[in-house]
């Protein structure tokens, strides 16, 4: 074999490697340490401890199994409207060719195209029904095409279905334990159920990146600040103030940099998102050196951020924004863990 095809057939392997790695893994690092940050915070705030660590590992298989599901009902989502779209233009085409036909009457009298046409337009009719006879193969690829899409996407969902299973069986394993030796844990299963819930209805209903649902995304990684820390050996990592405290800056940081991003890639351009960014990132700053002076001067720097990089013209590619993201969201991680502690 030539050094070409040997080539070629490493890359289509890499490829087919990475396709596979994208089922099972996020692929955004920035995503990463935003579901994970806050976990890690806590822990570190609350005092390292043995079930500390193994929460970590637990929350971290939930971040992969929500990732899975949220990625098999957003392809469930499409396959669904598919079908229906398939169904209804079938449904459309259907009526357009019977419905210009001639329809018998109980009274003798006919309907459609022969009610409006003479005897001597008899021979017409013929034609003209050929001609929507004729139609009938077109009328069938569309079906042999829409049985194939449904065959290709029910393939999808069957290969989507075994990372969200996987994940399911392996955060069963690590967690039940976890909540049967822990059981004050339980106490923050409702608002994690509700969180949960809707962050699968934004990815069925495909809004997962919208304002609602970044914030549940953020809502219930920051949560977890509080959850970790509550599990720490510092005598006072139980009380409620203690665990909440760094939770609320992790969330209302973590919603700036989601506001960011969106006025660099998706939002680049409209002034009304760039005005809606600014300030919000105003208001933490000063929320921020009300509470801690350190997280204060961190949201100034997010502040600086989100105030210049927008304003460039060009386009900046998504990988040196992650960049950008990655550095700020760790210089904030460490304000928040040394502010609290």
């Amino acid at each position: 074999m030539t050094d070409d095809g040997e080539h070629a057939n490493r890359l289509a392997t890499s490829e087919h490697t990475n396709r596979r790695a994208k089922i099972w893994i996020p692929d955004q690092p920035g995503a990463w340490f935003m579901a994970l940050g806050p976990a890690l915070g806590g822990f570190v705030i609350g005092g390292p401890s043995w079930r500390g660590a193994w929460l970590l590992v637990a929350w971290t298989l939930c971040y992969c199994l929500q990732f899975s599901t949220a990625r098999y009902l957003a392809l469930l989502a499409h396959s669904t409207s598919t079908r229906k779209g398939a169904r209804h233009h079938g449904h459309c085409t259907g009526n357009s060719t019977t419905s210009a036909t001639a329809h018998p009457r109980a009274d003798g009298q006919q309907t459609g195209y022969l009610q409006s046409h003479t005897p001597s337009d008899a021979g017409n009719v013929h034609v003209r029904q050929a001609s929507h006879t004729s139609q009938t193969p077109h009328t069938t690829t569309n079906a042999g095409k829409f049985n194939a899409r449904t065959t290709k996407y029910k393939a999808r969902l069957c290969k989507a279905a075994i990372p969200t299973l996987t994940y399911a069986a392996c955060t069963a394993a690590v967690g039940v334990p976890l909540v049967v030796l822990t059981p004050r844990l339980l106490w923050w299963a409702p608002v994690m159920i509700v969180l949960a819930a809707m962050s699968f209805i934004a990815a069925y209903v495909r809004k997962e990146r919208s304002l609602w649902g970044n914030a549940v995304a953020v809502i219930c990684a920051s949560l977890m600040c509080a959850i970790t820390s509550s599990l720490g050996t510092h005598h006072d990592a139980q009380t409620l103030v203690y665990a909440l405290t760094p939770t609320l800056a992790f969330a209302a940081t973590e919603y700036a940099s989601v506001l960011f991003v969106k006025t660099m890639i998706r939002k680049h351009g409209d002034s009304r998102y760039y005005a809606l960014s600014m300030g919000y990132h105003l208001i933490v700053a000063v929320l921020g050196f009300a509470v801690r002076p350190l997280w204060g001067l961190a949201a100034c720097v997010l502040l600086a951020r989100a105030c210049a990089l927008p304003l460039i013209k060009r386009r900046i590619r998504p990988m040196y924004i992650g960049m950008v993201e990655i550095a700020t969201s760790l210089m904030n991680w460490l304000a928040i863990v040394l502010g609290a502690a």
